[in-house]
């Protein structure tokens, strides 16, 4: 931003005439009668081929506008960042509030077992497999805390919160909200479009003469009196190298070429992004419905089960068959939400932050 500030600045120099010259001679005249002293004072004034202030003027504007192009990407890009950081910190809550879900459905499960094999119905074998499905739970439990506490720090140290600082919300753009017309991607696009205009118009200025005028005053010292002498000059150059203006104007035709295909991409890049968020959260959607309706009915099953194997009836591994189940349909439902979420973040992109000292509102 302070780059950006310094290119303000040099837009208010950018086009300024040259400065004046002022040219002081001092001559002898000698002749077989007489030396005669002559003093010489020339003010000249260079003066741009026409055409070529303005385009300065447009070049510097349109720095300006890249540099306004590239914060405005990067600030887009890190609230991108932070909101993915915060939907997978999200998603890991949501894992370790399922696997604490999940160790006391166990610990149900390891009491009917205990009454099993106090009647001699169940064995050393069966207390042994699911023993080994707790510790198994434990170690991904501790895992998934882990990571949970990598991704809080990490968040914290981008956004420098102190520990006692609550995090921020996950917040993020919804596709409707998106104007592929209205990207960082289309401003940068649009500033070199205008980096490229500029180019041409230097270039064509090339093409055409410079001057130079000026006011000379003379003045020759003699016995029987002074003889001042009072002109005017004028200098133009002669812009003879017609190949190599022609091939500037050709480089900035391929320039603003480019610049009309890199806002093309940019919109087709916006636009690929907004349909890909809009699948994935319809795909949440109905990873959520679905969910509903299975885990509805498949609590129901795993209380009978459970029942079942208290009083003999079912099988151990028939048991831990349907918490696995389970177990898979609640981590999807939590993996589609996340990814939903990510490509929502990935929005962020896509939109022209409000910066400080913009005037605009948040």
């Amino acid at each position: 931003m302070a780059n950006r500030q310094s290119l303000r600045h040099l837009e208010g120099a950018a086009g300024r005439l040259a400065d004046p010259m002022l040219g002081l001679g001092y001559a002898r005249k000698r002749t077989p009668m007489e030396t005669m002293p002559m003093y010489e004072v020339m003010l000249e004034q260079a003066l741009p081929r026409w055409g070529e202030r303005d385009a300065a003027r447009a070049m510097a504007a349109s720095a300006t506008r890249l540099s306004d192009a590239e914060i405005a990407g990067e600030v887009a890009m890190l609230a991108g960042d932070m909101a993915m950081a915060l939907a997978d910190l999200d998603g890991l809550r949501a894992q370790v509030l399922e696997g604490e879900a999940e160790e006391l459905r166990i610990s149900a499960l390891s009491r009917a077992l205990d009454a099993r094999v106090a009647s001699g119905d169940a064995g050393v074998l069966d207390r042994l497999a699911l023993d080994t499905r707790r510790e198994r739970l434990a170690l991904r439990l501790d895992d998934v805390r882990r990571a949970l506490a990598d991704r809080t720090a990490e968040i914290r140290g981008r956004l420098a919160l102190t520990p006692a600082a609550p995090l921020p919300e996950f917040t993020a753009p919804t596709p409707e909200q998106i104007d592929p017309q209205r990207t960082p991607f289309t401003l940068d696009a649009e500033a070199r479009r205008l980096e490229a205009v500029a180019a041409l118009q230097e270039a064509r200025a090339m093409g055409r003469p410079e001057s130079t005028v000026g006011v000379r005053a003379e003045r020759e010292t003699a016995d029987d009196g002074n003889e001042d002498t009072i002109g005017v000059t004028l200098s133009i150059s002669l812009p003879i190298a017609r190949g190599a203006i022609a091939a500037g104007e050709d480089a900035a035709h391929a320039r603003l070429l480019a610049a009309e295909r890199l806002a093309e991409a940019a919109r087709w890049r916006t636009t690929t992004a907004v349909a890909a968020a809009r699948r994935a959260i319809a795909q949440a959607e109905r990873a959520d419905r679905l969910a509903s309706v299975l885990l509805t009915r498949a609590h129901a099953e795993q209380q009978a089960v459970t029942a079942a194997l208290a009083s003999g009836g079912a099988a151990l591994t028939a048991v831990l068959d349907l918490h696995d189940q389970l177990a898979e349909l609640r981590l999807a439902v939590i993996d589609a939400r996340v990814q939903a979420r990510q490509a929502q973040a990935g929005l962020w992109a896509h939109v022209i932050p409000v910066l400080p000292g913009s005037g605009a509102a948040p």
